[in-house]
């Protein structure tokens, strides 16, 4: 993997400022969520069913935490969320600081790394998970 910044512009549209969306109707979303009765937030069908959480179980509670800057709460509810997100907030802020420059910031994935990078992901779900199993169920 390699990171760039670069001035030619030969990308026609950089990544940057979808996961802006991205990050942007994440943040949306849970202001609206804080709309409802904390009775509001639905039971995940899964662990109703299961008696275990899923792997996206705490998600919601943990941006809720997160939007009212409970940090160590949110974290504590679902580590892989509160990573992503931020992830995703420093390539959002990175790249549009390098805007402001006139530059492109560009996340270049080798041909050879894709699979080991698709397998720390996979790992880094399934690691999560057993976390809430743990932690949760």
């Amino acid at each position: 993997m390699r990171f760039l910044f670069d001035s030619s512009h030969k990308i026609p549209s950089p990544a940057w400022p979808w996961i802006g969306v991205g990050v942007g109707v994440l943040i949306i979303g849970g202001l609206m969520v804080q709309l409802l009765p904390q009775h509001g937030i639905p039971i995940c069908g899964f662990y109703r069913v299961t008696g275990h959480p899923c792997p996206a179980c705490g998600v919601t509670r943990a941006g809720f935490l997160l939007l009212h800057g409970k940090y160590p709460e949110a974290f504590a509810m679902h580590p892989l969320f509160i990573l992503l997100i931020s992830l995703m907030t420093a390539w959002f802020s990175t790249g549009l600081f390098a805007h402001l420059f006139r530059r492109d910031f560009i996340i270049e994935v080798l041909p050879g790394d894709a699979r080991l990078w698709w397998a720390v992901f996979i790992a880094c779900i399934l690691l999560n998970w057993l976390y809430l199993w743990i932690h949760v169920g």
